[in-house]
């Protein structure tokens, strides 16, 4: 078996079904004996979100929530200002140590880190956070991206709102916000200098997108055919 010290990168918008296909992929490449660990990583599950918290209680006519009750955006934070890159700042740091325990710690022992949200979802959450899309060109966004390590397999999965809809009725983001991560998860997945797995759920079942995706990362794994980031 080649070395499996990589990482497994799901990214799309919320409700395309990340959670789900990390689950099934883990749970596969366990019965085929690789070790695995599922990791959860984005905006608003770190320090910050303590202080999300508290802005929340004490300026909750100026923020939006999502459908799961966490705050998405600071309606105070103007477009391309200074207190919107302080906040991306404080986004940034604490998620360090996050990705040091979480990620790097279980590949340096030489696991498979399967990321449902990684990285390019905690870019795309604090650009919607601060109210600035043009921020994923900016330079401590360019710098979280390096953050990802090089031998990585990224999936980007996508499907239409319609489907999002049907899926979880009630609990669906808004139409705004699922179109601005749609846009921005495009963006970003050009910027990969290596092969990236599309796969629109949309038009296949679970079963069906599972297959595709587990075929992907098994060719690449047991070939060891992962091509590190330029």
């Amino acid at each position: 078996m080649a070395n499996t010290s990589y990482l497994i990168h799901f990214f799309g918008p919320d409700g395309v079904g990340k959670s789900t296909q990390a689950r099934i992929l883990a749970h596969l490449l366990q019965k085929r004996g690789f070790p695995i660990r599922v990791v959860r990583i984005r905006s608003g599950r770190t320090f910050a979100s303590l202080l999300l918290m508290m802005l929340g209680l004490l300026l909750h006519s100026t923020i939006t929530r999502g459908a799961d009750g966490r705050i998405i955006k600071l309606h105070f934070l103007k477009p391309y200002s200074l207190n919107g890159k302080i906040w991306a700042l404080i986004e940034f740091l604490s998620i360090i140590p996050i990705i040091l325990l979480k990620v790097y710690l279980p590949l340096f022992r030489g696991k498979i880190v399967i990321a449902e949200r990684f990285i390019i979802d905690t870019i795309v959450s604090i650009a919607y956070l601060i109210n600035s899309p043009k921020w994923i060109k900016s330079n401590l966004s360019n710098m979280m991206f390096r953050i990802i390590p090089h031998k990585t397999l990224y999936i980007h999965l996508d499907c239409s709102y319609t489907s999002v809809l049907d899926r979880r009725g009630k609990e669906a983001e808004s139409v705004e916000y699922f179109e601005f991560q749609r846009k921005l998860y495009e963006s970003l997945s050009k910027k990969v200098h290596t092969f990236v797995l599309r796969v629109d759920t949309s038009s296949l079942t679970i079963t069906e997108t599972a297959k595709r995706i587990y075929r992907y990362v098994l060719n690449a794994l047991t070939e060891n055919t992962i091509n590190s980031k330029c």
